[in-house]
């Protein structure tokens, strides 16, 4: 496996929705962010009458409410050309949301974007669905301008797209800045939002499945969700296992399918959330942003713990056995962050560590997982996730919960005493 330092993590940064690789190259900077209250500070034109906001990643966000929820490092941005400081990112619960159950959106001033001037403009919600499996890996690559550009240009791998005005209870943001909105998916799989201003004309419209701009547009909040078919059964042997043990789950992904594949993975949440990571955006802010221009520092060293994978195996439309290093902001990220720093033995020093292992099979829509645990793991609750999805993509199904690391547990699963 490839070093930390050689590994490529996601983070959200200026113009960019979800997680992106870029090489890491060191400690975190802890420079203190530059508020500003001012959201003139810049558009990004995209086409000729569809403009992104540079502070767009930052105010609209999904309720963290959802059915299966993790919470992940924290996450920042730096944008050295405009003297941001690291801005926090300002997500620290991921959530799966129910298909046909309504997610709810909060549009506001946040650290870094401050949303007043945009007090009484019109709105519309953009909602994209995204195709399932190839463009599950573009969900969590991440959304850049190029991504908004090829929408309204219908050059993207979108399966549907609808368009959420004033007859759909959008309506205008508030003196305050403000706006809730909220959105019901129909199906399973990722969705990109984009919450926008209508500059002149009617502004956003649709063909069929395809986006267009009837006039001047400006993009000012984006956020992204994984949607689920439903929630899967995830239920430990024993609620205790020893250091060194196996962890055994029953797993029903309740999806009607006869092929899946399955996902677990074991981690200590204390440790995954004291840690940061910051992404630092050189160059331009323009059309042609790329992943080039973005390097990631994180102060997480190291996974401690065992994966185990079946080969070419694939979640969520991922390839767990690539050599990438995804930060875990999104489910798949989670996976992919301990697939590809688990190690084990003893390191050297005061390092930064993250107990964690996994588990992916592929399988039928039930059955019996085991996780290894490490013999040094330290005792505590670890929190379990799990994820299946259907040989094609087109099923989704998610659950967490949490076992308790601890030496009175016996071999053979843990299964004994509880004191």
């Amino acid at each position: 496996m490839p070093t930390l330092q050689e590994l490529a993590v996601g983070a959200v940064c200026s113009l960019v929705l979800l997680s992106m690789a870029a090489p890491v190259t060191g400690a975190v900077s802890t420079s203190a962010p530059q508020v500003d209250s001012d959201s003139s500070v810049g558009t990004v034109s995209v086409t000729d009458n569809v403009s992104v906001w540079e502070r767009a990643p930052l105010p609209l966000r999904t309720d963290p409410g959802g059915p299966t929820q993790v919470q992940g490092m924290s996450l920042f941005f730096n944008v050295p050309q405009q003297n941001t400081g690291d801005v926090p990112l300002n997500k620290p619960t991921l959530s799966v949301y129910d298909k046909g159950e309504p997610i709810t959106m909060n549009f506001e001033s946040s650290l870094g974007a401050g949303t007043e001037s945009f007090a009484g403009d019109d709105a519309q919600l953009v909602a994209v669905q995204l195709e399932n499996e190839s463009s599950m890996q573009r969900f969590t690559d991440g959304f850049t301008v190029t991504e908004v550009r090829d929408l309204v240009q219908n050059d993207s791998e979108s399966v549907f797209v609808e368009v959420l005005d004033d007859e759909d209870g959008v309506g205008s943001i508030d003196q305050d800045g403000r706006l809730n909105v909220s959105y019901t998916p129909n199906e399973s799989g990722g969705y990109l939002f984009m919450l926008a201003t209508v500059d002149s004309g009617d502004g956003f419209a649709t063909d069929g499945d395809n986006l267009r701009a009837d006039g001047d547009v400006t993009v000012v909040g984006m956020d992204g969700a994984l949607v689920h078919d439903t929630s899967s059964t995830v239920e430990p042997v024993s609620d205790r296992v020893a250091p060194g043990e196996e962890a055994t789950f029953h797993v029903d992904s309740n999806l009607e399918t006869e092929e899946v594949t399955h996902g677990i993975v074991v981690y200590r949440q204390s440790e995954l959330v004291s840690q940061r990571a910051t992404a630092t955006l050189e160059g331009d802010l323009d059309r042609n942003l790329s992943t080039d221009q973005l390097t990631v520092e994180t102060t997480l060293d190291r996974v401690e713990g065992t994966t185990t994978t079946s080969e070419n195996a694939t979640l969520l439309g991922v390839d767990l056995t690539d050599e990438r290093f995804a930060l875990p902001l999104t489910l798949d990220g989670l996976f992919d962050v301990v697939v590809t720093e688990s190690r084990s033995g003893q390191g050297q020093g005061q390092e930064n560590v993250l107990h964690a292992s996994m588990t992916v099979v592929e399988g039928g829509p039930s059955g019996v997982l085991a996780v290894e645990t490490g013999e040094d793991w330290p005792n505590g609750n670890y929190r379990v996730v799990h994820v299946a999805t259907a040989e094609n993509g087109s099923q989704i199904s998610t659950s967490d919960g949490r076992i308790t690391v601890n030496p009175s547990g016996q071999s053979g699963n843990g299964q004994g005493s509880d004191k």
